[in-house]
């Protein structure tokens, strides 16, 4: 039987520890994984969603359009395919596999993670996509220059690393 919950812990070079409950991470210490996913249309606009509010970590602040911590039973691809359907109802078939990057957050209780980026392509209107509403609250499309110009005025709205989705698929 699998233990739901169990959080993947790794060391600097990202090679597996351990696993731990995620209420007992220690987050001065352990080191998790994360996956992302940046998903655009064919006119350049960005799907992003706003955090449900029941989340205890940063609750009500935009991320990409899926993302979750990666537990015991999976990887990195196979957690953004399963969060993709889950969070938005979206079947992920076409992706590209982008940069993996390693993020200390001093400024959001100094947590520490690697986080995989997955870039796709949806046309797909976000009246058909549905939502999970116990981890979003609700999604939106916008265009590149406007993300990037939201990021840079209000970065509170986001979470914690946000800026680094301009350097990392805007330019």
């Amino acid at each position: 039987m699998m233990d739901k919950g169990l959080i993947t812990i790794v060391d600097e070079n990202d090679n597996i520890l351990w696993y731990k409950k995620r209420w007992t991470l220690e987050h001065w210490k352990d080191i998790y994984r994360i996956s992302g996913l940046w998903l655009e249309n064919s006119r350049w606009e960005v799907l992003i969603a706003q955090r449900a509010y029941s989340k205890k970590n940063q609750w009500w602040k935009r991320w990409p359009a899926a993302a979750w911590t990666v537990e015991k039973w999976e990887t990195y691809e196979s957690n953004i395919l399963k969060e993709s359907q889950e969070e938005i109802w979206l079947e992920l078939k076409d992706y590209e596999i982008g940069v993996k990057e390693f993020v200390h957050a001093k400024e959001n209780n100094n947590r520490k993670y690697f986080c995989q980026r997955f870039i796709a392509k949806s046309d797909k209107k976000v009246e058909e996509l549905e939502i999970q509403k116990e981890e979003v609250e609700k999604i939106m499309r916008i265009s590149k220059q406007d993300l990037i110009n939201w990021i840079e005025q209000k970065p509170e709205d986001f979470v914690v690393g946000a800026i680094h989705y301009i350097d990392l698929f805007c330019c």
